[in-house]
């Protein structure tokens, strides 16, 4: 469950980066920020001071006055918390009542040369403060930063990418990694688990491979996957597979590939002993950006596309981002379909840098910052809507025509490829209603192109509008559609008629005017 509305408490043991932290998580979910300590030290003077002088009990009385203060306020922040904070019975349950815990764990070897570097007084520790005064005081404060809700080991891991990740677990209720290499981080996370793992991955060579890094001794069962086969006899086969390797309700769940693994294992893992937790390790751009976010799974039905399946988020989502090094250019620019897709919907800005990118080679380009951002787009939206009963269907915007478009071509089509003339027709559409102006229309058709996505299909008109008829955003007989406004800005539910779409099906069949 997402935490969107709830304050959030980082705790944890000194040194373990809670202040720096969270300071920057406050940035990027646009909430202020309280350092207890730093209230402290405005209200009642230096911390060393008042042990000296007062007492620990007495500066504990302070530390939950200025926490409560804090937790009264209506708007959510996020709050870093005293290492010695929970520990503290009355604090403790102020805590648990009226914040979203989150405990940063690291080791205490990182503490010991964190606080050697930093010099800061410490009056816990006395004045030099030896690694067995450390271990003794972690090992004791360690049970009471466990009953956090969330838990992230960040020993390794550098501060942007702990932030990324809590930023979207606040968002969407669990963590998104975004990192070259994700792997150390996937292992913490299935050691902190524990030892009942299976690894299920696509059977492409470099993916089946990528499994096999991740903990060697974890068995790893490679599927055969395309679009084409995403259907409901995948996933029994799935099921037979997690039935026979002696899973149970404890087994964690690592998918590993792109689109499809996400969709098919997601699903799977949901309806396993009715739910199993589940981590994917996104290895295609699509993946990335798009399809591993927002528990969206589900399969392909005759009628259409996506047609069967359940909304089940995972425990986490790990990007793998030198993965995309290893993809053809094809599957890249099928990806960076829905990043422009994103940057349509919300940020002009990352609309102005694919055009600034777009001639580069994709070995030039700041992937990890595309994605980063992509990321925020989708999981900010899905924050507002989990379910799709609303704004989440602003995130459908080119869909509705490029899944009909997949059908059509058998699914030979590839999702990416799809979503581009999906783009460009939902762009002629608008533009057709009176929404769109022709100048940002021909913009997102300039920069579909300058990727080199296809913008033009021999696809019958009237064969794809009747594909169109199983959309899942049908209602009661009549398509909507999500339709662009201006760069940065869409709408969903919007009703065209059926003429007007018939006719924008009939100009895909020509070139994309310059």
């Amino acid at each position: 469950m997402a935490t969107s509305k709830r304050h959030v408490a980082l705790v944890g043991f000194m040194g373990s980066g809670k202040s720096t932290v969270g300071e920057r998580l406050a940035r990027a979910l646009g909430r202020r920020f309280v350092d207890v300590d730093e209230e402290i030290k405005r209200a009642h003077g230096a911390i060393d001071k008042i042990f000296a002088e007062e007492g620990e009990a007495t500066f504990r009385r302070y530390e939950r006055s200025a926490i409560a203060a804090a937790l009264a306020s209506d708007e959510p922040s996020v709050m870093a918390v005293g290492g010695g904070a929970p520990a503290h019975a009355p604090t403790r349950k102020l805590l648990a009542e009226r914040a979203h815990r989150i405990f940063l764990r690291v080791s205490p070897q990182t503490v010991e040369r964190r606080l050697r570097r930093a010099k800061v007084p410490r009056p816990m520790l006395g004045e030099r403060p030896t690694h067995a005064r450390i271990t003794t005081l972690y090992e004791r404060r360690l049970p009471y930063y466990r009953e956090a809700e969330f838990t992230l080991d960040c020993n390794g891991l550098q501060e942007k990418i702990i932030c990324e990740a809590l930023a979207s677990h606040v968002r969407l209720g669990y963590p998104v990694v975004i990192a070259r290499d994700a792997r150390s981080a996937l292992r913490r996370a299935i050691r902190a688990h524990g030892s009942n793992c299976i690894i299920l991955c696509d059977a492409k060579p470099t993916i089946a491979a990528l499994a096999r890094t991740i903990l060697p001794h974890l068995p790893v069962h490679p599927f055969a996957l395309q679009e084409r086969r995403k259907r409901l006899a995948l996933v029994e086969r799935t099921l037979d597979v997690l039935a026979a390797s002696g899973c149970d309700r404890e087994t964690l769940v690592v998918g590993v590939g792109g689109g499809v693994a996400s969709d098919l294992f997601g699903l799977a893992a949901g309806l396993y002993m009715r739910g199993v937790p589940y981590v994917h390790l996104a290895t295609s751009l699509v993946a990335m950006v798009d399809a591993a976010i927002g528990g969206k799974t589900g399969v392909d039905l005759r009628a259409g596309k996506n047609l069967a399946g359940i909304f089940r988020d995972p425990a986490a989502v790990f990007a793998q981002v030198d993965a995309l090094e290893t993809l053809p250019p094809r599957a890249v620019r099928e990806g960076l379909s829905e990043v422009v897709k994103a940057a349509i919907i919300a940020d002009p800005a990352l609309f102005a840098t694919l055009e600034r990118l777009a001639h580069l080679p994709f070995s030039r380009w700041p992937w990890q910052r595309i994605v980063r951002r992509a990321v925020e787009i989708k999981s900010s939206i899905v924050s507002q809507d989990p379910q799709e009963r609303g704004a989440r269907e602003l995130l459908n915007l080119g869909h509705t025509f490029g899944h009909a478009y997949e059908r059509e071509s058998a699914y030979r089509l590839a999702h990416g490829a799809a979503v581009a003339l999906g783009l460009r027709a939902a762009g002629l559409l608008a533009l057709r209603l009176g929404r769109f102006s022709a100048s940002e229309h021909a913009r997102v058709v300039a920069l579909l192109a300058a990727l080199g996505m296809s913008l033009r299909t021999s696809a019958s008109p009237r064969s794809v509008l009747r594909r169109m008829q199983h959309d899942k955003k049908r209602r009661e007989g009549h398509l909507r559609f999500v339709l662009p406004n201006k760069i940065g800005s869409v709408s969903y539910g919007v009703e065209a008629p059926e003429s007007d779409v018939l006719a924008v099906l009939r100009e895909m069949n020509e070139p994309a005017a310059p």
